[in-house]
């Protein structure tokens, strides 16, 4: 994580403080008797394998089996089980600034209250991106995420070979939400999908339905000081009939929306704070908003969950109806028909 440390200037008694936090896991625990429905997760661009074990743990503590993918030398730097400190590529950093020159450039993808502005923004948004990390490895660490539930669901693991059923889940952060979902085009296995405040970056999703039920979950770009530098402009709060962030993602080839993606945007909440970031190092402006980011995660977990449980698990839960006894006045469910 020393690249990351840098980037966002984290002080050294913070760095230090890592070593000493304790997770609710256990090596070598026995497995529960049953089957277990799978979930197999990808992090952000540029971010850790750990970085949302928080939720990993809460999904697991439902009755899933969780495994988070690293992908080595293309993300953050991290040490290996056994102790390898495996660094991160420096020229992956530097390509994030034409993927920002992108964003700034075609900001009509996410802000636009016509749906059709949105798909054709989309389209000049990636393009500049195919000689990117960016969009090069995005298959790649999609094949990532489906291998990895091969060999789990073909008994690499031994501890779970009898324990679980045959259906996958994918979910994602950021850039890792997009590799999760050309994952969820790739595996005929896939029941259910999670974006954690992801983007598009290859066309593949583009006008394409997932064919699963989906739960793209955002932040709020009102309050957003990174999205209001990005746009030039504050954006307006978001609403129930105002379209979601991802709106124009996972749609019919004529670009009508799929019943089966739910948007919903949690208000306040920062990129960061789909992550365990604000646990970790509290306020990080522009990118974490502690301690409301704390809350972002409370309600990530009571969400991912109860979506995950219906729709892999078959539990008899309605997400929608939890987020709005839970959380009435933090999160904005966006009606999934608007076709403008």
């Amino acid at each position: 994580m020393s690249d990351f440390f840098d980037l966002f200037k984290i002080p050294s008694e913070q760095q230090v403080r890592l070593s000493e936090i304790l997770t609710a896991g256990r090596v070598d625990a026995p497995v529960a008797a049953g089957d277990f429905p799978l979930l197999v997760f990808c992090h952000g661009g540029g971010l850790y394998r750990e970085q949302s074990t928080v939720l990993m743990e809460h999904l697991a503590s439902l009755g899933f089996v969780v495994a988070s993918v690293a992908h080595p030398h293309e993300a953050g730097s991290y040490v290996t089980a056994e102790g390898e400190f495996v660094t991160s590529n420096p020229t992956l950093l530097a390509d994030l600034q034409q993927a920002q020159a992108a964003l700034t450039a075609n900001t009509a993808w996410c802000t636009s209250e016509s749906l059709a502005e949105r798909l054709e923004s989309l389209g000049r948004l990636i393009r500049p991106l195919r000689s990117s990390w960016l969009g090069k490895l995005a298959n790649v660490w999609a094949d990532d995420m489906v291998f990895t539930a091969d060999q789990i669901l073909e008994g690499s693991v031994g501890l779970l070979a009898k324990s679980l059923k045959p259906d996958v889940g994918y979910f994602g952060m950021s850039y890792g939400a997009h590799a999760a979902a050309l994952a969820t085009m790739k595996d005929v296995r896939t029941r259910a999908f999670v974006n954690l405040d992801g983007g598009l970056f290859t066309a593949e999703p583009l006008r394409r339905v997932l064919g699963v039920p989906v739960l793209c979950l955002t932040e709020d770009m009102s309050t957003s000081l990174a999205m209001t530098a990005m746009m030039g402009r504050q954006l307006p709060s978001p609403t129930e009939e105002s379209l979601g962030m991802l709106h124009a993602c996972y749609t019919h080839d004529d670009g009508t929306p799929d019943k089966r993606v739910h948007h919903v945007s949690i208000r306040g909440a920062a990129h960061g704070d789909f992550s365990d970031l604000p646990l970790l190092f509290g306020s990080i402006p522009g990118f974490v908003c502690f301690p409301g980011g704390i809350r972002v995660l409370e309600i990530q977990k009571g969400m991912v969950g109860a979506f995950f449980s219906r729709f892999m698990s078959g539990r008899d839960e309605d997400f929608q109806t939890l987020a709005r006894a839970r959380f009435p006045d933090e999160v904005v469910i966006h009606d999934a028909r608007r076709t403008i």
